[in-house]
């Protein structure tokens, strides 16, 4: 019997436990150079573990026909099923959502999913799966399909083009290496997730699903993006994280006039420049990259963090005056152009931690609406007097900068309540 993620299952005739396990390490990152032969050595009961029992027929709870109390929404999670239970057949057409996730070996067969008429969501999470349940084909009327969490590694031969009124796929935490072109047949898609898995290159058969609004493609080995995602006309939300994405973002992200969120953290690019194209661009996530000077227009932005990259430079600018976040922490910043401030009125939040600033712009006294400034870790020897002018301000974190006194005005502020003033040099 194995067990893993809380759950247990017996394993079949022909399925290995090494392989399994070895499985398990490739999906947590290990690689042939890591000797996967001595890791499996190791105790690994953190990723899954082996029992020895005597063959039986997994028990299943006798009562579980009465805990279904709503034959419309059905929800079967984790009740070690290998089989739908028999009683669902006489109420199949009934069913508008069905989850059966997290139960490892289910089968899911043809004969009760054609009785699933009205069937409008399914959920198969985490049941193992190593192929793509081609019984689910019989759904004409689904709009969600969950497959996350089992070991599917391609899906060539998915009859996807059946299902042309699904609008949410979620195929997160898989083995997938590709995408199949029937994908581009779903003519409803909006929400497509596919992270977490070993997509070596941009699947082209994304930028020809011109619905979408949401793609998640974040933890794959994808090492740039083509300009053909200008294609995805309405797309909303995008996130790339932790891929190997190098260089700068392509030329077509200019196209993309509906993005309003974009995730690129934990890559290589030295680019951002393209995002000043986006003129309704909200939220920008760029932790991690090697980007050294970042100009950019950021138009209607709300929140934006360039935590830990390597700038030496930045010129932000915001005509509609919306951005309320702002992170430069972890950078290599001596200074700040003395305008930063003057045009961002709403900010409530600033970042300035661990970068080589040795002093503030007295532009900071324009942040009428700044709540915390945090600029720790730095090298500041004296603070603006304009900063006592920010009567919003709740927390102002100074810590271990050379600081040697303090305008006195900083303690007529009226609002504020936190001061870190620790490993400074005040006399």
């Amino acid at each position: 019997m194995q067990k893993a993620n809380g759950l247990d299952r017996t394993l079949t005739a022909n399925e290995r436990p090494a392989n399994i396990l070895k499985n398990y390490l490739e999906q947590m990152g290990y690689k042939p150079e890591d000797n996967i032969t001595l890791q499996g050595r190791e105790d690994n009961s953190y990723l899954c573990k082996f029992s020895l029992f005597k063959a039986a027929i997994p028990r299943v709870s006798p009562n579980i026909e009465v805990e279904v109390t709503s034959f419309q929404l059905v929800d079967l999670r984790a009740r070690k099923l290998q089989a739908v239970p028999v009683f669902l057949y006489a109420h199949a057409n009934k069913i508008a959502s069905l989850n059966m996730s997290k139960n490892p070996g289910l089968n899911f067969p043809a004969d009760f999913v054609q009785l699933c008429g009205n069937l409008r969501e399914l959920r198969l999470s985490t049941c193992q799966f190593s192929r793509f349940p081609t019984s689910i084909q019989y759904l004409p009327m689904l709009n969600l399909l969950d497959l996350s969490g089992n070991d599917i590694k391609q899906m060539r031969h998915a009859p996807l083009d059946k299902l042309d009124r699904l609008t949410t796929l979620m195929l997160r935490n898989n083995r997938l290496v590709d995408l199949p072109d029937s994908l581009a047949r779903l003519r409803s898609l909006r929400v497509l997730n596919v992270s977490n898995n070993n997509l070596p290159a941009f699947p082209q058969v994304v930028t020809r699903i011109l619905s979408l609004e949401e793609l998640d493609i974040s933890l794959n080995r994808i090492p740039s993006i083509p300009d053909a995602i200008s294609a995805l006309s309405n797309i909303i939300r995008l996130n790339f994280m932790g891929n190997a994405l190098t260089g700068n973002l392509p030329n077509g992200f200019g196209s993309l006039a509906k993005l309003e969120e974009l995730d690129v953290r934990q890559n290589k690019l030295q680019d951002f420049g393209i995002v000043s194209e986006l003129a309704g661009l909200k939220l920008l996530y760029t932790e991690t990259n090697m980007v050294t000077r970042a100009h950019m227009n950021l138009s209607c932005a709300v929140s934006v963090s360039l935590r830990s990259n390597k700038l030496t430079q930045c010129q932000l600018t915001n005509p509609a005056r919306t951005l309320v976040f702002l992170d430069l922490s972890r950078n290599q910043l001596t200074e700040l152009p003395s305008d930063t401030f003057l045009n961002l009125p709403m900010l409530e939040q600033l970042i300035l931690d661990s970068n080589h600033i040795v002093t503030i712009p007295q532009s900071i006294g324009n942040l009428k609406n700044l709540k915390s400034l945090s600029c720790a870790n730095n090298i500041l020897s004296l603070i603006p007097i304009e900063l006592a002018r920010l009567e919003q301000l709740t927390m102002l974190d100074l810590h271990s900068n050379n600081l040697k006194m303090l305008p006195p005005e900083i303690w007529l502020m009226p609002k504020l309540a936190v001061l870190n003033l620790s490993s400074n040099l005040l006399e």
